[in-house]
């Protein structure tokens, strides 16, 4: 159904209604029905409102600003005793967090052609956590644990 017919058949339907007729059965099969197809699904989606806003989500977590810095800018990671993340801060955990996700997805440093964790290599993934953030080597247990969750 184009455009143009449907306008028109909501015309008639509108002058129907305000003329306080009641539809005859001749008329309500004519509107509903053409060519034995029912068009007023058609009608539904091609009524619908064109400048409808779409909603935003959230996308992925690219921590650009943590692969961007340096040796200089790097955060200091407090563990206990058990080699757990427990400071500075809740942000500063919260982003550890998330910049371990985004190396587990990057294909550089944990590329899915291995079927299984333990024949990844880790050295390089180390360094490169060591790079952004100064993390003991009582450290490295739990970092390969979080990575190999995402991984």
């Amino acid at each position: 159904m184009s455009l143009d017919e449907f306008i028109d058949k909501n015309k008639k339907q509108h002058e129907l209604e305000e003329s306080g007729s009641e539809y005859g059965e001749d008329i309500d099969m004519n509107l509903e029905f053409e060519g034995g197809m029912n068009h007023d699904s058609e009608g539904i989606e091609e009524n619908a409102p064109t400048g409808a806003k779409s909603i935003k989500k959230r996308g992925k977590t690219l921590c650009l600003k943590i692969h961007a810095r340096g040796l200089e800018d790097r955060k200091d990671i407090i563990l206990n005793v058990e080699g757990q993340p427990i400071g500075p801060d809740e942000q500063t955990l919260s982003e550890l967090s998330s910049f371990l996700g985004t190396i587990a997805r990057s294909s550089d440093l944990c590329p899915l052609i291995y079927t299984n964790w333990k024949a990844v290599d880790k050295g390089p993934i180390w360094a490169y956590v060591n790079k952004k953030y100064h993390i003991q080597d009582k450290g490295k247990k739990y970092v390969y644990a979080v990575i190999n969750d995402a991984w």
